[in-house]
């Protein structure tokens, strides 16, 4: 793809902000946000313990970091956001170790999909990869455990989901080295999940995420094209049952990453679908960085990072 391709990708995620309706949005990290709520290929920092523990064991660091939520918090479903990734190595086989903790705070404020909420949870990942040439092979498992309290309106009216939350997710990725030209990377990956409260399934508790990225060279640095699907079972779950999202990263040198993001939501459901435009900016150093995204629903999401 050519710079200006690219350039158009991101000149196109800024500009095309247009009138939608409003719901409240979930997924974790500035930079996957950013990237239009993509992730489970190119979640390559701390935030793989969200996205896909398959990913942990070829970091090459481990990294500690913390995302905030600002603006009309009351459209995001988590205001604060810690993760830690720990990869290492046992007789030639990758590992890796994720922790994942989020905290919703109170939302007392009314709104069409959300409100009143208060959540929060705690996630266990393990993941384990082998690398055979230019192919890399990483298999994720993990566990979520935590609270959730909020009103949430479907086809049927509104209802209260409240209790304890367990979650079970397996997931996996394979990435393919120089697969156009020398130093590009080709990556295919997926995130089932399925959860239960209060020790009772919800109709759309299974969800599937398959993605698929490319990370290739040009004259500003390494550009990065993702694209993904997410759809939860069941027809009374509105929240998420069936979406595209698409995002595109830019680098300029090794600092600093140019970012925008297309996420279209509900989308087998026309009364409710809407589509969203993000953008964010990355700074990152040796050993740490800062990333901002912003999304039009008018919330965006600060975090900053740690590599040891």
């Amino acid at each position: 793809m050519k710079i200006s391709k690219t350039l158009s990708l991101l000149a196109a995620g800024i500009l095309a902000f247009l009138p939608m309706q409003q719901k409240s949005a979930a997924c974790t990290g500035s930079r996957q946000i950013a990237m239009g709520s993509t992730g489970v290929t190119i979640a390559e920092n701390s935030h793989a313990s969200y996205w896909n523990c398959g990913i942990i064991p070829f970091l090459d660091n481990s990294e500690i970091s913390y995302t905030r939520a600002f603006g009309d918090t009351d459209r995001f479903r988590y205001d604060s956001v810690a993760c830690l990734t720990f990869p290492f190595e046992v007789s030639g086989c990758n590992l890796g170790l994720g922790l994942h903790y989020a905290d919703s705070s109170t939302k007392k404020e009314a709104e069409e999909y959300f409100k009143e909420q208060d959540n929060k949870w705690l996630k266990l990942g393990f993941g384990i990869g082998k690398s055979k040439g230019e192919w890399d092979y990483g298999l994720g498992n993990s566990i979520i455990s935590g609270e959730e309290h909020y009103f949430r309106k479907n086809s049927n009216g509104e209802y209260l989901v409240e209790g304890a939350r367990y979650d079970a997710e397996l997931s996996f990725i394979i990435r393919k080295h120089n697969t156009f030209s020398n130093g590009d990377l080709l990556r295919l990956g997926a995130l089932y999940r399925r959860f239960w409260i209060n020790d009772e399934e919800l109709e759309g508790s299974e969800g599937l995420r398959p993605e698929i990225s490319y990370t290739f060279q040009n004259r500003l640095g390494e550009a990065t094209t993702a694209l993904g699907y997410y759809g939860l079972t069941g027809s009374e779950n509105n929240g998420d049952n069936g979406g595209i999202r698409f995002g595109v990263e830019q680098r300029i040198g090794k600092n600093i990453s140019l970012r925008a993001g297309y996420t279209d939501y509900d989308h087998n459901d026309p009364s409710s679908r809407r589509k969203d435009i993000k953008i964010g900016l990355g700074l990152e150093g040796r050993r740490g960085g800062f990333d901002i995204s912003y999304s039009k629903e008018d919330y965006g999401l600060a975090g900053i990072f740690f590599k040891f």
